[in-house]
């Protein structure tokens, strides 16, 4: 019996140790952007003009709390197309599926839209539904993220 115990304590706390990692790895980590509004990238980044393309992005979140959130954009410019790459971070946390992304940022300009201070979406153990607010909040748009 004692001999039973000495391997099934060693072998259960390995098992419980394993299953925070997974808990844990199901939701940090790196996050590729893959589509917009439902459209495979690149895809349009905005209604009104229709001259700025979203090309990548991505999303990853940290175990510390933090995220960092960064997409590479192009835009027609009717001569050229110019690239812009826009990268924020701040606080993350998850309450069940729910995922709430708090802006940091101490610019007054922020790349993602002015006067943004949360991005509200859901989490799975492979992918992030994100809604961003474009435009000053008048228009928002739901990113897809993958693994």
């Amino acid at each position: 019996m004692r001999y039973f115990v000495a391997i099934a304590i060693p072998f259960l706390a390995g098992c419980i140790s394993s299953a925070t990692a997974t808990e844990e790895d199901s939701q940090t980590g790196a996050y590729a952007l893959k589509s917009v509004d439902r459209e495979s990238l690149p895809a349009p980044a905005g209604s009104a003009s229709g001259s700025r393309w979203l090309l990548s992005g991505s999303l990853t979140l940290q175990p510390d709390g933090y995220y960092v959130l960064s997409e590479r954009d192009s835009t027609w410019d009717g001569r050229a197309f110019a690239r812009d790459e826009r990268t924020e971070g701040g606080t993350w946390i998850v309450d069940g599926s729910s995922l709430t992304l708090t802006d940091t940022a101490t610019e007054v300009i922020d790349t993602y839209g002015a006067a943004t201070t949360a991005y509200f979406g859901s989490i799975a153990s492979h992918a992030v539904l994100l809604t961003v607010p474009m435009d000053e909040g008048i228009e928002t748009h739901i990113y897809r993220y993958e693994r």
